[in-house]
């Protein structure tokens, strides 16, 4: 006859000498039965663990929680005029349902955006929306690409918002830094943004028609009345802004100039006539976006920048062309004054700026163009980075203008010539030490001082 076989004699939630001897415990100490008959010490029991919702009601919750975010807050971070507010807090959600990738792209964006600026609902450790972003964003891309070969009248608005989401995406986990690790420096991020750009762009040239009607009709109409009337309305730039293009235009149109080689050479003849065109369009596209944004018709006129630049831009770029890159420092300036409207943007104009300027200023142009270095020295102000090489009495000035709204009352009171240094005493790019200090604990002395009175 089979022996029955013996019934478990252990529990989940005995006492912990229970657990050691495997044997059952009837869970009603301290102590249990078994251990006041055996007259053991030491009776005590393991603390619950704290009640989990299964991982897919977690997941489930996380998503109402981005839904509901994109619906009342994140998308307003893309609006550039009033028009835009009705498509995307309403129309960009039902395209999202049907189209799985725009559905991740979204969560990707919305979480990064928890992540940067906080407010969770769900989880208080921003590392926690940063990782869920990069498995969202891997999952939508996977899906886009694959859309790709595929783009029709239907789906074009929502493959146009998808890769507009991804430049979104690509700029905002330059900022999270510290919170995961990173394969691509500034610079190939850089590249990866353009290319982006430029798909989103082509997107656009090729669907036009499609894309400036049904949701996106109002936006498009408003964008066009808006453009009319900035091309009758003048430009409004800075004084440094302005001097910082006309120095610009100077080293384009040098830059162009013929290499030394025989003008008979085709290959040579071709070479120049396409560096001439990258630069020259590059140029007018740059100087186009401060212009437009000095008008204030609509915001964002810095991320059209690589569509009217064109696509030979890129390739410049990724061969790291140094009048490219120079370039891209000026960009960096406009991209810099638009983060600090859009969340999605945030430092990393400052950071393209950081990164490209350390490089250009070393560079062999860097001696032999008049203005290289100065618009280097612009473009670090601009951004609120200490000037490489200290700073001339006009510099100065200039710091002292974008300084002015952080101190207030007190910007006139700042000792001038102690932290002056000229350009030619510091050549070796030493940092003056008074500025540096200055600048270091700018923000300090404002909330802790009464500068008024300093």
């Amino acid at each position: 006859m089979l022996m029955k076989r013996r019934t478990h004699n252990k529990s989940r939630h005995g006492c912990r000498n229970c657990k050691k001897r495997h044997v059952k415990c009837d869970e009603q100490g301290p102590p249990c039965t078994n251990c006041a008959a055996r007259g053991l010490e030491g009776c005590s029991y393991l603390p619950d663990p704290p009640s989990q919702l299964p991982a897919t009601e977690t997941r489930r919750r996380l998503e109402l929680e981005l839904m509901h975010r994109w619906s009342t807050r994140t998308f307003m971070s893309l609006v550039c005029i009033p028009e835009d507010i009705k498509w995307l807090q309403g129309d960009m959600p039902i395209w999202a349902l049907k189209n799985e990738y725009l559905l991740h792209g979204m969560f990707a964006f919305v979480a990064l955006e928890i992540g940067l600026c906080g407010d969770a609902v769900m989880d208080e450790d921003p590392v926690v929306y940063v990782k869920l972003a990069l498995e969202y964003y891997d999952k939508a891309s996977r899906a886009f690409r694959a859309q790709l070969e595929n783009v029709t009248p239907e789906n074009a608005q929502k493959m146009f918002m998808f890769s507009f989401l991804a430049v979104g995406v690509n700029m905002a986990l330059a900022q999270c830094e510290g919170m995961i690790a990173f394969e691509q420096n500034i610079l190939e991020r850089m590249v990866a943004l353009w290319e982006l750009l430029m798909g989103n762009a082509s997107i656009a040239d090729r669907y036009y028609d499609v894309l400036i009607s049904g949701a996106l009709s109002q936006s498009t109409e408003a964008i066009l009345i808006r453009t009319s009337q900035q091309t009758q309305t003048p430009a409004s730039l800075p004084s440094e802004t302005e001097a910082a293009l006309e120095r610009l235009s100077a080293i384009i149109e040098k830059a162009i100039q013929p290499r030394g080689r025989e003008s008979s050479d085709p290959e040579a003849r071709a070479e120049d006539a396409v560096r001439t065109r990258i630069y020259r369009s590059s140029f007018t596209a740059i100087k186009k976006c401060f212009e437009v944004d000095s008008k204030d018709l609509y915001k964002g006129a810095a991320i059209g920048f690589p569509a009217m630049a064109g696509r030979e831009f890129g390739p410049a770029l990724k061969k790291s062309d140094p009048v490219a890159m120079f370039l891209m420092m000026h960009w960096g300036v406009q991209l810099h004054a638009l983060g600090k409207l859009a969340w999605w943007v945030g430092s990393f104009g400052q950071k393209m700026v950081r990164e490209l300027s350390g490089i250009l200023w070393e560079s062999d142009l860097g001696a032999d163009t008049p203005g290289w270095r100065e618009n280097i020295t612009w473009a670090r102000i601009e951004v609120e980075l200490i000037p490489l090489g200290g700073v001339t009495p006009e510099e100065e000035r200039q710091l002292r203008s974008v300084m002015a709204p952080l101190l207030g009352s007190a910007a006139s009171q700042f000792p001038p010539a102690p932290w002056r240094r000229s350009l030619t005493a510091h050549e070796d790019g030493e940092l003056c030490p008074l500025l540096q200090r200055f600048s270091s604990f700018l923000l300090l002395w404002k909330k802790c001082y009464s500068l008024d009175d300093w």
